[in-house]
């Protein structure tokens, strides 16, 4: 056997995480809170009725940070060629108690997605990921790594921004711990043109 073997990754999938902090103004705050005195069920947890929270004068602010993010992950990793520039098309609250879950789903029609957390429990909340092409043979597996995973997930805390492509399944397991806080979470699409 020869000694220059080589592992390559190929294709691999490109996730950007940062940590914009917990400074969150009063503004922000009340109206977060106000978003959640109109809620629809989703699968599994509940979601703003509005679903251009970003629009809002009172989250400026933290728009104009995503954006900042989002043209270091477009331009670090896309590399257009052309002058593209992306833009947030829809933006929502989601909020997860206990005993609730985000379903496995992707954002078609959206070319990244955004998650940015404004209340989590960093013991225990995550965020999982989901290889797209599974292997179609199973070997059982004894350690797992990024080669041989089908899934993956994240530990999260509050004031994490995470970044990936829109067509990456993701989801939220069932949360178990009984807690006084909710899992807010603000979820937004990008497009572009």
């Amino acid at each position: 056997m020869s000694n220059d073997i080589t592992i390559e990754a190929l294709f691999p999938t490109p996730l950007m995480r940062t940590n914009l902090g917990e400074n969150f103004s009063k503004k922000e705050i009340k109206f977060i809170n106000e978003c959640q005195k109109n809620l629809i069920n989703n699968s599994g947890n509940k979601t703003s009725l509005n679903n251009y929270v970003l629009n809002n004068k009172d989250l400026k602010n933290l728009k104009n940070k995503f954006n900042n993010c989002i043209k270091i992950y477009f331009n670090e990793i896309i590399k257009p060629k052309n002058k593209i520039k992306p833009y947030i098309t829809q933006s929502w609250i989601n909020y997860t108690e206990e005993n609730q879950y985000h379903h496995t789903h992707e954002h078609p029609n959206s070319f990244i997605s955004g998650v940015f957390y404004i209340d989590v429990d960093s013991k225990t909340d995550r965020i999982n990921f989901y290889r797209k092409n599974q292997n179609l043979i199973k070997i059982h597996t004894e350690d797992y790594n990024i080669f041989n995973s089908e899934s993956w997930w994240l530990s999260i805390k509050t004031g994490d921004l995470v970044l990936f492509p829109s067509n990456l399944q993701h989801s939220v397991e069932i949360k178990k711990i009984k807690v006084l806080e909710k899992v807010y979470l603000l979820m937004f699409l990008l497009k572009e043109f």
